[in-house]
């Protein structure tokens, strides 16, 4: 098992983050219509056969029936727009798949008042917030862009599989951040107060760097490191971005 964290906020800042749900639809009800026409009558000879199927409709220029110019039209229209239906319908159940997939996060609340050696609820993928403890279980997908702080192998290490991401089907070693890792128990990940943040240099180049804290103890980790020694990066093997797939080994 595996755990994943994004910066604790209070509720306030969680708030204004965006969602964690997928959308990967194109159309809804209202933009379905104007969308595939539009996709369809910006080629060229789409158009064309527009203009001519509808310049019929006058009198000086109708030439034979009026049915053999719209029926051909009409049909190609119908077959495209019954798979562009179909294709985002598709796309609508895996979304909805995606996001009602359940997974445990360690809970806070319920930290004091239940006596489990590691207080957790399952929450759907949608309702996952920034500052969320996840314990992602083997073979499961990563539903966000998280920081790997510890796993149940004592090295801190798990493998994840990125095929969603880049088309690569090996696996992919990822570590977990040693400040966390050495703690005692995931429970007491609940008692660090931790802040990821940005920081651009020269106008470019971008840096992360997470921020643990706790009491009389402080540890700064930067990616890559700003500061001198004894300051540890966060690096890329310690994050892993979602729709990864954690290892089943």
């Amino acid at each position: 098992m595996s755990h994943s964290h994004l910066p604790f906020f209070s509720e306030k800042l969680q708030n204004r983050f965006v969602a964690n749900v997928v959308r990967n639809q194109k159309y809804n009800v209202i933009t379905f219509l104007p969308i595939v026409f539009y996709e369809q009558f910006k080629f060229f000879f789409n158009l064309y056969f527009l203009l001519v199927a509808l310049s019929q409709f006058i009198p000086a220029l109708k030439i034979g029936f009026i049915l053999t110019y719209i029926a051909p039209l009409a049909f190609v229209l119908a077959v495209t727009m019954g798979k562009e239906a179909y294709d985002d319908y598709q796309r609508n159940l895996r979304d909805r798949e995606a996001n009602s997939a359940k997974y445990l996060i360690l809970d806070p609340a319920s930290a004091s008042s239940s006596g489990d050696y590691n207080p957790t609820r399952a929450v759907p993928s949608s309702k996952l917030r920034v500052g969320d403890l996840v314990l992602l279980e083997k073979n499961q997908r990563v539903p966000a862009d998280m920081v790997l702080l510890r796993t149940s192998e004592s090295s801190g290490t798990c493998f994840i599989r990125t095929d969603q991401l880049d088309g690569e089907t090996d696996w992919k070693l990822r570590v977990a951040v040693p400040f966390c890792q050495n703690l005692g128990s995931d429970r007491d990940l609940l008692g660090l107060d931790a802040e990821i943040y940005g920081i651009t240099v020269e106008s470019r180049a971008r840096r992360i760097g997470l921020t643990l804290t706790q009491p009389m103890r402080r540890s700064r980790i930067f990616i890559p490191s700003l500061v001198p020694s004894p300051s540890t990066r966060l690096r890329l093997q310690e994050m892993m971005f979602h729709w990864c797939r954690r290892s089943s080994h």
